[in-house]
Parts: structure tokens; C-alpha cells; sequence
């Protein structure tokens, strides 16, 4: 018996973001998978520990507009892929 373990899709790199308005961020990442469903985009304030779904994206996706941000606070990003 030969057991097969399926790594799942590559890791996207080269998360940015940029401020566009006080309530907005532009995201931008390089997938690098060809085989994944989608990708699970994710935010937390600076310095906190829960991490807060943004958005679940189409497969070959690479960039997405977060509107839900407020002026004045400090966010960090974390995005995944979906096999």
C-alpha cells in the first residue's frame, strides 16, 4: 500500500497592500499554484491575535479592494490558497 500525501496548492507571494481612501486597501499577490479553487483573504489590526475573513476569491485571482478598514488603524494581510 502506497499512500499518496497531496500538499495542497503553492502558497501565494508577494502580498501588498496599499492605502486607497481612509477606507480602503488595494491587494495585490503573485499565485504561483495552478491548481487551486480559490484563495481565503484575511486581516487582523496590528498586534492583535484574531484574524477576520476579508474575502473568498475565484481561483487565478491576484488582486482585491478591502473596504471594510477604518482611518487611523494599522492592518496586516495574510492570503491563501484554496485546494
Amino acid at each position: 500500500v502506497c499512500t499518496v500525501n497531496d500538499p495542497g496548492p503553492v502558497s501565494p507571494l508577494r502580498l501588498r497592500a496599499a492605502s486607497i481612501t481612509s477606507g480602503s486597501v488595494a491587494l495585490t499577490w503573485r499565485d504561483r499554484s495552478d491548481d487551486e479553487t480559490g484563495f481565503e483573504l484575511q486581516r487582523r489590526i496590528l498586534g492583535r491575535k484574531k484574524w477576520q475573513d476579508v474575502a473568498i476569491l475565484d481561483e487565478n485571482d491576484t488582486t482585491h479592494t478591502d473596504r471594510g478598514v477604518q482611518a487611523g488603524e494599522t492592518y496586516e494581510y495574510r492570503v491563501r490558497a484554496r485546494g
